[in-house]
């Protein structure tokens, strides 16, 4: 929830930016430098995101299912597979010393 505030947050500042439209060569320059002002704590703003934030609790279900399988093999998942290799490579003998 935290990441897509920021991302309305910060597709809200890029819509600040945008300068307004104006053709100085014959003189139509309007009296705002940016074409719109939106504020972070406007109203529809606020209920946007409550709407983005119901959204993705709602959706959560399928990616919390996923993780709990997930946890159950836990230690596969952060295992240090470079030691496991290491060992097995050391503990290796030409096939011809396993069947004395």
């Amino acid at each position: 929830q935290q990441a897509a505030a920021q991302v309305v947050g910060e597709l809200i500042d890029l819509l600040n930016s945008l300068p307004s439209f104006s053709v100085p060569v014959i003189e139509a320059v309007p009296a705002a430098t940016h074409l719109l002002r939106i504020g972070h704590d406007e109203q529809w703003v606020l209920d946007g995101l409550a709407m983005v934030h119901e959204a993705i609790a709602d959706n959560a279900c399928g990616p919390e299912a996923l993780l709990q399988l997930l946890l159950q093999h836990e230690l596969l998942i952060k295992v240090d597979v470079d030691v496991h290799c290491d060992l097995y490579s050391e503990s290796m003998h030409p096939i011809s010393e396993t069947h004395g």
